[in-house]
Order: C-alpha cells, then structure tokens, then sequence
C-alpha cells in the first residue's frame, strides 16, 4: 500500500495579486446546487482563469508529488 505525502504550501498576503501558474493552490466556484467547492494545484500556467478563480497559495514542497498524478 503506497503511504499519503503531504504536499505544504505557503500563504500569500497578495492573494488578489497570485496568478494560475504552475504548483498554485486555487479554489473553485461549487456547482449551483451544491454547498461545497474544489481545490485543485496547477501544474501548467492558465491564464484564461486569472482574476477568475481565486488562487491563495504556492506548492512550495511535494511538487515532485503533484506531477506524479
């Protein structure tokens, strides 16, 4: 059985200022009939979603994890 590994990431004050570049971590907007929302980490730029979506995070270690899947 493979263990988990954690992935840490660090908080940025200038949330407003982050852009979907590779390793960020975002937020999605949850579905309409839905309470909850989706967090995902980037692994390639995606500009099209700037100002968009809110991105609160950088990979900072574990992005050898994140490429994996």
């Amino acid at each position: 059985m493979q263990r988990a590994k954690r992935i840490y990431f660090r908080h940025s004050a200038h949330v407003c200022s982050l852009k979907h570049e590779p390793f960020m971590l975002a937020t999605s907007k949850s579905p309409s009939d839905s309470d909850g929302f989706e967090l995902y980490i980037t692994t390639t730029a995606i500009p099209h979603l700037d100002d968009k979506l809110l991105v609160f995070g950088r990979v900072v270690r574990g992005a050898d994890v994140v490429q994996v899947f």
